[in-house]
């Protein structure tokens, strides 16, 4: 069950940007809650989605089994947004793996963003 965000995420516009991170092909993620947030002078720019609240997770399968969601910027009125630059990303999910058995991850790491 690998748990953790790819090292570059892309901005999608409006303050957006697509939380992505690899997972076992045999892994079902039932719930996830992200956010990636940045600091900008004296504040902190953020995005953050959950499923339980209508965030669109997809867990796509090929060569590469992964898990995405777009995260849309937080408060959507706000000032700040993210920028192409360093990031922190944090999120927790619930997952059922392959043997049937569930589990809640929680992980975070520094992201680089860009356009």
């Amino acid at each position: 069950m690998p748990v953790k965000f790819e090292e570059t995420l892309r901005l999608t516009g409006g303050g957006n940007v697509m939380a992505v991170g690899p997972r076992d092909k045999d892994d079902d993620i039932q719930e996830l809650c992200a956010w990636v947030y940045q600091r900008s002078g004296s504040d902190d720019a953020a995005a953050t989605e959950m499923t339980t609240t209508g965030g669109k997770l997809r867990q796509p399968d090929g060569h590469n089994p992964r898990w995405e969601m777009e995260l849309a910027k937080v408060p959507e009125d706000g000032q700040l947004e993210l920028e192409p630059g360093w990031a922190h990303a944090v999120a927790v999910a619930l997952i059922l793996d392959g043997a049937g058995h569930t589990g809640v991850f929680v992980w975070g790491e520094t992201v680089m963003l860009t356009t």
